[in-house]
């Protein structure tokens, strides 16, 4: 009984708090959703990416899934361990209990697994998708995803789709669409659909961001700073080779379908 007590008095300050993870497939609208949150008063973000809570999570998943006859202690200390971690690594200095506090990391059907049952109701999932011909383009472009082929990107984003539908046993997990901030209008019902979801008031200064913000902001060039550009990088699929296009349909063709996106006119 003592033991268990000091643990729980060791427990990190933030153990019981709220906390949001903003995720989705790299180059799908991640980094501006994550900074437009930052603008809210009542979100305490971490203001960078954590997929060090990526990997600690599917270590968990292994762990308990897989590595099961390893673990020495009970299994409610065994996820505080890692719960504890997780918000150490994450907020080493916070102590904003009021708030609700955000990181942005990828997930896997397994990580999102884990993620919810360390949490439970404490924690909501904001995950963003985008046309997987747009985001696949893009990230074939970007020199920050150079050491990834075309078919690994295609697989990447295809993965999203096998997350979204594990994630659909969970009233706290909420998908928004990357087309959905190209018009204030939708913006406007998207943001608020999110604000509804954390439990917080709309904040107009978010919705602005986003709306003034087309793309991640760094390794910008000068189409990217342009709206007509963003709307229009589906016509990339021109750029895509016809074997590119026959490997992209038989890898992201289901998940296209799931996520109601039309191929290019050319090809399906």
């Amino acid at each position: 009984m003592i033991k268990s007590y000091l643990r729980k008095k060791l427990n990190h300050p933030l153990f019981d708090s709220k906390f949001c993870i903003v995720s989705g497939i790299g180059r799908s609208g991640t980094t501006v959703l994550r900074k437009s949150l930052e603008l809210h008063p009542l979100i305490n973000s971490t203001r960078t990416e954590n997929n060090l809570v990526y990997d600690l999570l599917e270590a968990l998943d292994t762990s308990v899934t897989r590595r099961s006859n390893a673990i020495k202690v009970p299994i409610e200390e065994h996820f505080s361990l890692f719960k504890n971690l997780i918000l150490e690594t994450s907020f080493p200095h916070c102590r904003e209990l009021n708030k609700v506090n955000s990181l942005c990391c990828d997930l896997s059907e397994g990580a999102l697994s884990q993620l919810m049952k360390l949490f439970n109701q404490q924690c909501k999932v904001l995950y963003i998708i985008r046309n997987g011909v747009e985001v696949v383009a893009s990230r074939m472009l970007k020199p920050q995803f150079a050491h990834f082929s075309f078919e690994e990107n295609c697989r990447i984003w295809a993965r999203s789709m096998k997350v979204v539908e594990s994630a659909e046993k969970y009233s706290d997990f909420l998908v928004v669409r990357h087309e959905n901030m190209y018009q204030k209008e939708s913006l406007h019902y998207m943001y608020q659909k999110m604000c509804n979801h954390l439990g917080l008031e709309l904040q107009e200064s978010c919705i602005e961001f986003a709306l003034n913000t087309f793309c991640h902001p760094t390794m910008l060039n000068d189409d990217d700073c342009n709206l007509d550009s963003i709307k229009s990088r589906i016509q990339r699929w021109s750029t895509f080779s016809d074997e590119q296009k026959t490997v992209f349909g038989e890898i992201c063709g289901d998940a296209m379908d799931f996520f109601n996106y039309e191929f290019p006119p050319d090809q399906k």
